[in-house]
């Protein structure tokens, strides 16, 4: 009995995990920055990281800058676009290499705190800041980096 009890908990959780609201992507905007693209301008420390309902403290202390319509993290030499629409809720975020699939996420920005929960790239976008076992989208909460 015990067997099938874990059987059928595997099955729901890989059924649940599997279960996709596709959405359309964030639409590339060529105005003049403005509302909160203007404020996740900067650099952001990372203090909570976790892919697939599992903890990633080694990412711990990362950093992250968005500048312009671009953003890198404090390791990589080049960055990749961010876009946002602020107007959704939740807001969303994508991201775009121009070469692999597209990272799509949602993301809330509050008394400097950014929190973004991202999709695998290719995968449909998260509907809650809640990651879960087997789906691969990545929950990060990042504080505003002190100015130097």
């Amino acid at each position: 009995m015990r067997h099938v009890i874990l059987l059928c908990f595997s099955l729901c959780s890989l059924m649940t995990a599997c279960i996709t609201t596709p959405t359309q992507p964030v639409p590339v905007a060529s105005e003049p920055l403005r509302g909160d693209e203007k404020r996740i301008q900067g650099a952001w420390v990372v203090i909570h990281n976790e892919m697939s309902h599992i903890s990633t403290p080694e990412l711990e202390g990362g950093i992250h800058i968005f500048f312009g319509r671009q953003f890198r993290l404090d390791t990589d030499t080049g960055s990749e676009a961010f876009r946002i629409d602020e107007e959704s809720d939740p807001k969303r975020i994508d991201f775009d290499d121009g070469h692999s699939s597209l990272i799509q996420g949602i993301y809330k920005l509050e008394e400097g705190r950014l929190t973004v929960c991202t999709g695998a790239p290719g995968r449909s976008r998260p509907t809650t800041f809640k990651t879960r076992f087997g789906d691969r989208s990545v929950l990060t909460i990042l504080r505003r980096a002190p100015s130097k």
